[in-house]
């Protein structure tokens, strides 16, 4: 079967209905077949009985399907449907057979894949996953290597070697200047502070600890080539990205577009300024009105529904007089929706064209080397005489496609070109915010930001402050260890609500923001949130402890040492928050509480839909319950960024922090690959941006690490000495923190790779095999896309139904052949 679709000129009729053709490259379907059939004659009868049954079960099947269309928002709910839906966006590989589709999203349902997979094996979840597990396998290497190296060393230098912490019975600990001296305990005795009056030892420590700074350096340019190894290896052929292009800041009053929609506009400027003829064009629109009233629909059904279930049992005669106003209310709005994409598909007014176009627009052709054809004449035109969709651009010769109002006065500048992302990478709905405007909330929601973690700094300060003094009016009790203990798994706990916390108001504030692209959304959000981690986990605590005393009392430096080791002081605080950190956090992933909500909603929903009076849930509904969660590597990122640093800040004090780190990582790694294989939606791509920028924050972790050597070891060596090894190792960090390691790595590389379509298959040979494409991601085709596909399967049926006509009829002339004979 061919299918031709003119997703410009013949995209939308005069009533807004998309018209397509289909021819069949198979026999006539007009004429009866009279091809020689052998029948046994006395099972004629019964066969005809059989094809004219199956017949009737067609046509029936038919004409239900032709009165429906399968939509996300449908009233009520199909049980099936939302089965199907959430095997189609479950995490799966691509089936080796033709797959089914969902018919409410046309996303294909794919094979369970094995939880025991290489990130190489994961390519066709797109180069965001497999380079995610890459990323972690780099952390654990690196925690290995600093382990191996000097924390190891460290370790067994401090136990076997140091005895500047003093055992109980040497203590008095009713003496005042007890709190000051460093009590042996299994915090203090693998610490460095069990060293601290060792100086060779720890010159010894240094160097080792300067050695470690260049292997963490070499793991992670390793880790970057592997990365771009896994996004060449990765083809991009299977995304319609490869073949599309994305303009920004065409001006929305535009005049003279000569009743041409502004998907053939484009495509006539596209080519008589580059030469090549698109095959589609997708605007994206500003969706206000579209998104007030979804809003407004399903906040009156779900008013609606909530009467349903309070309705008493000699009243559920009124359910079906309740689901009619569902019913036509859903109807009622979906209208309203449509009249308004109807609009937009039609040729706009001007009004309507500076209130609904947001400027930009993808545009897919055939081929990959015609999208990369149009970016470079782009990129080689002079942007002062950039004038792309501006009349006096083209030849006098030709009719201008349009004319910008005010062209005179107004130059067009901003008129942008690029490579496009995918389809389910772009928020739709924020496409008609301006990148200014994006900014400007960016700036509002840092400074909120900020605040907040004043509010944390505020708190952490109070429980140190109250940690101290309990430990003062308990000073009797202070070296049995139970109140030490108490106070800091408190803090540790006090830690991860507060990290919680912010996490769903950094979230909020993310939302809010209204980025365009979920890769900004994305980067934007793991930055912030790994920050926020690192800070109220690790440095408030430093900040509290030793900076504060270091400047603000007459013997700073003796106030500061002492802050580190005394009984409840720095060294307990964060041994503890490793040991919970190596607890909590593997176990919040293994139990899974998203997941046992999930189930706990599917629960009390089967219960509902087997009372069928009060089943009354529209199809997104059921959707969204019977669908695993969806896999977020924002937050995973976000976690282990702020773990690599807490680990670095503290290794060289706390050497077995690393040991714990190693095991918290390991965990993470072996649990989350589970869980995607076995328990988690894909709704979004994750692009390859996401790993690079989490990359460069990762370089952090030298000068981090590098600085806190230097610390230290200067706040408890003796007479305040600071080695030349550690100075050294913070002008490196430095270093490579302002070095741009990237160009390094392309430096490195042979350029040769940067080629890495080895096959070019044109965009109608390859699109069957895309997940999704823009037409069905962009909200205003989306409906219309999905309902003709669907039109198309019914077409394919009607086929089928006269194969079964034509052999009827060939039954029937076998019939009159023997009567006559």
């Amino acid at each position: 079967m061919q299918k031709s679709y003119n997703l410009f000129k013949d995209k939308y009729g005069s009533k807004g209905d998309i018209e397509f053709t289909q021819s069949y490259n198979k026999k006539d379907l007009s004429k009866p077949s009279h091809d020689v059939i052998e029948l046994d004659l006395s099972n004629i009868k019964s066969n005809r009985i059989r094809i004219e049954d199956a017949l009737k079960q067609q046509e029936k099947k038919q004409n239900v399907q032709s009165k429906k269309r399968i939509l996300s928002d449908d009233y009520v709910g199909s049980h099936d449907i939302a089965i199907k839906h959430s095997l189609a966006i479950k995490v799966g590989r691509p089936s080796l057979t033709v797959p089914e589709l969902c018919p409410c999203c046309l996303r294909k349902i794919d094979e369970p894949l094995n939880w025991n997979f290489e990130p190489e094996d994961i390519g066709f979840l797109g180069v965001g996953y497999p380079q995610f597990y890459t990323f972690l396998k780099y952390q654990i290497y690196i925690v290995f290597a600093i382990i191996i190296s000097s924390s190891s060393f460290n370790i067994l230098s401090n136990a076997l070697l140091g005895c500047d912490c003093l055992p109980d019975d040497m203590i008095d600990e009713y003496d005042p200047e007890a709190a000051e001296v460093c009590q042996l305990s299994w915090s203090t005795y693998f610490s460095m502070a069990n060293k601290r009056n060792l100086p060779q030892i720890m010159s010894l420590q240094q160097v080792l600890n300067f050695f470690t700074i260049f292997t963490i350096i070499i793991l992670l340019f390793k880790a970057r080539i592997k990365f771009y190894l896994l996004t060449q290896n990765v083809s991009t052929l299977f995304c319609p990205s490869a073949y599309t292009i994305f303009i920004q800041n065409i001006p929305n009053d535009l005049e003279g577009l000569q009743g041409k929609s502004i998907e053939r506009y484009t495509a006539d400027v596209i080519q008589q300024v580059f030469g090549v003829q698109p095959i589609s064009v997708n605007v994206c629109w500003n969706l206000k009105e579209i998104q007030e009233i979804e809003s407004e629909k399903d906040k009156q059904i779900f008013q609606l529904q909530q009467i349903i279930d309070n309705l008493p049992e000699n009243e559920l005669y009124k359910v079906r007089q309740l689901r009619e106003e569902i019913q036509k209310l859903k109807e009622e709005k979906f209208q309203q929706g449509f009249l308004i994409k109807k609009r937009l598909s039609l040729n706009l007014t001007e009004e309507n064209l500076i209130k609904y176009f947001t400027g930009k627009v993808f545009v897919v052709f055939s081929r990959v080397e015609e999208r990369d054809l149009v970016i470079q004449k782009f990129a080689e035109i002079n942007q002062s005489e950039n004038k792309l969709f501006l009349g006096d651009y083209y030849d006098n010769s030709v009719d201008p496609p349009a004319l910008y109002k005010n062209n005179e006065q107004k130059q067009n500048k901003g008129v942008k070109i690029t490579k496009a992302v995918p389809p389910n990478e772009i928020i739709w709905e924020n496409t008609q915010y301006s990148h200014s405007f994006v900014q400007k909330r960016k700036i509002i929601f840092w400074f909120v930001s900020v605040l907040c973690m004043l509010v944390c700094y505020s708190s952490i300060g109070g429980m140190l402050q109250l940690q101290r003094m309990f430990q003062t009016s308990k000073l009797g009790l202070l070296h049995n260890g139970l109140w030490v203990q108490s106070f800091a798994i408190l803090v540790s706990l006090v830690v991860y609500v507060l990290n919680t916390i912010l996490r769903y108001l950094l979230s909020y504030f993310n939302q809010k923001t209204y980025f365009t692209l979920r890769t900004d959304a994305s980067t934007n959000m793991a930055g912030k949130l790994a920050i926020a981690y690192f800070l109220n986990s690790g440095i408030m605590s430093f900040i509290i402890d030793v900076i504060v005393p270091r400047f603000t009392k007459e013997n700073g430096i003796q106030a500061a040492r002492v802050a580190i080791y005394r009984t409840g002081g720095l060294i307990y605080n964060m041994q503890y928050i490793f040991v919970m950190n190596a607890i909590i956090i593997p176990l919040m992933q293994l139990i899974d509480v998203s997941r046992i909500f999930q189930l706990y909603y599917q629960w009390q929903t089967d219960k509902k839909l087997k009372d069928y009076a009060r089943s009354n849930f529209t199809q997104k509904q059921l959707n969204d319950i019977y669908s695993d969660p969806a896999s977020d590597l924002v937050y995973d990122y976000a976690l282990i960024i702020s773990q690599m640093y807490f680990m670095a800040f503290y290794s060289p004090l706390i050497p077995m922090g690393s040991a714990t780190t190693l095991f918290t990582l390991v965990l993470f790694y072996l649990i989350h690959k589970f869980k995607l294989a076995k328990h988690r939606s894909l709704l979004n791509n994750v692009g390859s941006e996401l790993c690079v920028e989490m990359t460069e924050m990762l370089e952090l972790i030298v000068p981090i690490y590098c600085f806190s050597n230097l610390i230290f070891e200067h706040m408890l060596s003796q007479d305040n000495i600071t080695s030349t090894f550690a100075i050294i190792g913070v002008v490196i960090g430095i270093l490579n923190a302002v070095l741009p390691m990237d160009k390094l790595k392309d430096m490195v590389l042979d350029n040769s790779m940067n080629e890495f379509y080895i096959k070019k298959p044109l965009y109608q040979e390859i699109k069957d095999k895309f997940e999704t494409d823009y037409d069905i991601e962009n909200p205003v085709t989306k409906d219309t896309y999905v309902a003709f596909v669907q039109d198309s399967n019914r077409n394919q049926n009607v086929y089928d139904k006269k194969l079964i006509q034509n052999d009827k009829k060939a039954f029937k002339n076998f019939g009159h052949i023997q009567n006559e004979l």
